[in-house]
């Protein structure tokens, strides 16, 4: 059942990285990038980061609220590790994680995490 979800959630996040974003006026064609994503189930993806890493969800937001797809960003702020991830029901996925990130915090903080 797994994998099923896993490969759910691999198909819809390599046809919605195909949206189209113009570049200024020139309206150039966007670049297809196709690359392994690495999935867990949530629980232990989440876990993962907190014990292995020491990150905390600094972003949440909804990918498709219908379809229950969401992303988040964790970050350490001592380490400065962080790692961007999508999610649904039950499977979260690694899009981006890295190292000496910066950020600013907002002025109007919202509803903590």
């Amino acid at each position: 059942m797994f994998k099923i979800v896993v490969i759910g959630i691999a198909v819809f996040l390599v046809s919605s990285s195909s949206m189209i974003i113009a570049a200024g006026d020139k309206g150039e064609k966007p670049v297809k990038i196709k690359r392994d994503i690495t999935c867990f189930p949530l629980d232990t993806l989440v876990s993962g980061l907190k014990e292995q890493y020491g990150e905390e969800p600094m972003v949440m937001g909804l990918v498709n609220k219908e379809k229950g797809v969401g992303m988040g960003l964790y970050l350490n702020k001592e380490t400065g590790t962080y790692t961007v991830i999508e999610f649904t029901r039950g499977a979260g996925c690694i899009l981006s994680n890295g190292d000496s990130v910066s950020y600013r915090l907002p002025t109007h903080p919202g509803t903590p995490l």
